[in-house]
């Protein structure tokens, strides 16, 4: 049995597809296709038609035919089972079967028949298998897709996880740091205040300190005493040195005395330690011109060139290439139009680039850099590039070293 094309085609012959399994031209099997219909007879009910050189196997489908052309040595019974696998798939792919579906869906109908059909040889597969195989339908494939799906959501799941951890950090480190601070403030100011029997107890913070001096005031004397030593001291008591530590002792009434001696000594050092006053910056002056490092004329010239040389191991050149560029700077406005002749080696390795505003034409001619408008002039006193070269060798004899 050799299949040699698979084709459908119109009643009145015009071909809409056909997969050739042998080697065959178009000429031909256009020409084949074409003299199909003339064979064929209504009062027939054959679906095969011989010929001199094939054979036809052909089903009518609505209102095309599914033809097989096989030689006329093929397995008419097989041909008959063949063709029925083909017209149904046929049917499974293009709804309705008509030329716009068959157009349409040409790509994967030829797809079909290479499954059912190989070197012209039938290949055994049904009808669930050609659709499976189209469908390119792969169970490992499905598989890693649910795997990729899952380390994605595993790592959406970790990352809100991490998310929720570093909320809830944040959120202790606040509230920690809130009651640090509540009970600094308290237990400086309200220890000694519950314990005045004037009622003090009412001041938090720092201000504690000042409840105990009045405290030990009225227990020495009747009256209140404001601490005014130690309130107009204050700044002055943070920048003076710091007094030896003694040993701590507790609250005593009737010693009033050696603490005012204390601030009271403090303060006179204070007093006396010399006031450092602190000079304003001296702000650099910009008027006055920077001398350069080199004497510079109303028209002055920059010339500037950078070598970079690969040598080998063995003393040789590998590569090297000079790049240079030419600066002019005007200071004399009367001489800003001026042209600038140069003279330099005639050498086409060397390979120049003037400014664009310069004369390129006069430049290659007469080797004079100008503005291209006369009209124009240069910068005063701003450093302009009209010329670059480049220079690239390999040759030792170029290296500037001797």
């Amino acid at each position: 049995m050799v299949v040699l094309a698979i084709s459908i085609c119109t009643k009145s012959g015009k071909a809409l597809i056909s997969r050739q399994f042998r080697e065959m031209t178009r000429a031909r099997i256009e020409g084949l296709i074409a003299s199909f219909p003339k064979l064929t007879s209504s009062g027939q009910q054959h679906t095969t038609i011989e010929t001199e050189h094939v054979r036809y196997v052909y089903q009518p489908l609505e209102d095309l035919f599914v033809i097989l052309i096989t030689n006329k040595q093929s397995n008419i019974l097989q041909d008959i089972d063949t063709l029925q696998l083909v017209s149904r798939v046929v049917s499974s792919v293009c709804r309705p079967t008509d030329a716009r579906e068959i157009d349409r869906n040409a790509f994967e109908l030829l797809s079909s028949f290479d499954e059912i059909i190989s070197l012209g040889y039938r290949e055994n597969v049904n009808l669930a298998q050609v659709g499976s195989i189209s469908e390119m339908d792969s169970h490992e494939e499905k598989i890693q897709e649910m795997i990729e799906k899952d380390k994605e959501r595993e790592a959406k799941e970790e990352l809100k996880r991490r998310a929720k951890m570093l909320d809830l950090q944040r959120k202790e480190q606040r509230k920690n740091m809130g009651g640090m601070g509540g009970g600094y403030g308290q237990g400086m100011g309200g220890g000694y205040g519950q314990s005045s029997p004037m009622g003090y107890g009412g001041q938090s913070g720092m201000g504690g300190m000042g409840g105990m001096n009045s405290m030990n005031s009225m227990g020495a004397s009747q009256g209140f005493e404001s601490p005014t030593p130690m309130d107009d001291g204050h700044s002055k008591f943070n920048a003076a040195p710091r007094a030896p530590a003694t040993k701590a002792r507790g609250m005593q009434l009737g010693r009033k005395q050696n603490n005012v001696d204390l601030l009271e000594s403090l303060r006179s050092e204070v007093e006396a330690a010399p006031v450092v006053h602190q000079q304003a910056p001296i702000q650099p002056s910009y008027s006055a011109p920077v001398e350069s490092a080199f004497p510079m004329e109303s028209v002055h010239v920059h010339i500037e060139e950078k070598i970079t040389m690969i040598a080998n191991r063995d003393g040789g050149l590998d590569n090297m290439e000079v790049k240079g560029d030419l600066m002019l700077r005007v200071s004399d406005p009367s001489r800003a139009k001026i042209s600038l002749n140069l003279t330099h080696l005639e050498d086409s390795s060397i390979q120049f680039k003037t400014h664009p505003n310069v004369n390129k034409v006069l430049f290659n001619s007469d080797k004079i850099i100008a503005f291209r408008d006369s009209s124009k002039e240069f910068p005063i006193n701003t450093p302009t590039g009209v010329l670059r070269w480049r220079f690239i060798s390999k040759d030792e004899s170029s290296i500037p070293l001797s």
